[in-house]
């Protein structure tokens, strides 16, 4: 039988094929579940390893730059001689004639340290 365009069709009774409905809601909660939970919560999972490693390497540069500005603070201020940080504006003026050591002083790498009670005070150069 050939397709006619001018006889009209007869729509009376519609065909209808649907597989059970059974099979289509636990098809629908699976694909459901699949399509829109799981990447959903590796997306996520995903995102918050990406931030805790950014914060890792921000904090740990942040930890760098401060430990740079004290370390160049420190540079900066002190003079670094032996095991003793002596402030190089305090330290007093040495006369060219030799000296001797007194009882509660050492010579360090050049400079008299004495002590006093738990501390080393600076004297002079030697």
């Amino acid at each position: 039988m050939e397709y006619d365009p001018n006889t009209p069709m007869n729509f009376s009774k519609p065909i209808h094929v649907t597989p059970p409905r059974s099979r289509i809601k636990v098809l629908d909660i699976y694909l459901a579940v699949f399509f829109a939970v799981i990447p959903h919560t590796l997306l996520i999972g995903a995102y918050i390893k990406h931030l805790d490693a950014k914060n890792k390497v921000e904090m740990e540069q942040k930890f760098e730059e401060q430990h740079q500005k004290i370390k160049r603070t420190i540079e900066d201020e002190f003079e670094f001689t032996g095991m003793y940080y002596i402030d190089p504006k305090s330290r007093p003026q040495t006369s060219t004639a030799p000296r001797t050591l007194g009882i509660n002083e050492r010579c360090i790498n050049g400079v008299i340290l004495r002590k006093q009670g738990n501390t080393w005070e600076q004297v002079g150069r030697c």
